[in-house]
């Protein structure tokens, strides 16, 4: 899985960015539902990044003891979810604000139903169960009791690492652990009988990588193409130049000293 996600992101030091302009007066005649698009469009477009980002950064991330390991995989759990979570928002808004308002056939318009059907075809029924469950997990969910209860039984103790100082570096690999569980236990009933949970865990990974890159690559056209380009924005020219850290530099240190 690491060499799949190496090669999605771009072994370079320098990274060029190319500045676009929606001047004042121009946004502000835009109609309500083009600002709705602008808006969240863009908010799609970061996320699809972050959380991309942080899955691959904390897969990188070494773990030198079982206590690290732990923390490392219940992060990797609850990032998965809150990526394929966002994902499953993005294909509702993808299919309902965006090819819904389409008024004639398009290469965008065939583009977008394309990532749709593959979509449905392979991923929607779990993608929608691991949002609608734990998207917002601070929210009980009376049907999952059984599960969680079945996975307890399985699991055993209940373990929480607290740190002695409010520094970030408290572990609950438990509660990572049982959520996946419970996942794990609804992806059996949908042909993944014959998976382990790391296989399980690969898997949705990758998918949601994949996917996530289908939807940036549609969306980032779209703003472009269709969003700014209505409402009139002016491609400056300006090319601004960054320096970055080589991929194979990137990883999140999950123990931190405090200042």
């Amino acid at each position: 899985m690491f060499n799949f996600f190496c090669k999605l992101f771009m072994n370079k030091k320098q990274i060029r960015l190319k500045k676009l302009i929606l001047s004042k007066e121009d946004a502000l005649k835009m109609s309500p539902w083009q600002l709705r698009q602008y808006f969240i469009i863009t908010n799609i477009l970061h996320d699809l990044d972050f959380y991309g980002k942080l899955l691959v950064f904390i897969t990188r991330t070494p773990a030198c003891n079982r206590v690290e390991n732990e923390g490392k995989a219940v992060s990797q759990i609850f990032i998965l979810i809150k990526y394929i979570s966002s994902v499953y928002e993005m294909f509702e808004f993808l299919k309902k604000d965006v090819v819904g308002k389409f008024d004639k056939q398009s290469d965008l318009r065939d583009e977008a139903t394309k990532i749709i059907k593959g979509y449905k075809n392979n991923y929607e029924k779990i993608y929608s169960f691991i949002r609608n469950k734990y998207r917002f997990h601070y929210e009980w969910q009376d049907d999952l009791e059984p599960f969680f209860c079945e996975a307890v039984k399985e699991y055993g103790n209940l373990d929480v690492y607290m740190s002695d100082v409010l520094s970030g570096n408290d572990v609950y690999s438990s509660s990572g652990a049982i959520v996946f569980a419970t996942i794990i236990s609804k992806m059996k009933k949908h042909g993944y009988s014959n998976k382990t949970s790391k296989g399980i865990f690969d898997d949705l990974a990758i998918s949601v990588t994949n996917i996530g890159q289908q939807l940036k690559m549609f969306y980032r056209k779209y703003l472009v193409d269709v969003v700014l380009k209505s409402a009139r924005y002016v491609d400056t020219g300006e090319v601004i130049e960054v320096s970055a850290k080589k991929f194979a530099e990137c990883q999140l240190s999950f123990f931190v000293v405090p200042d």
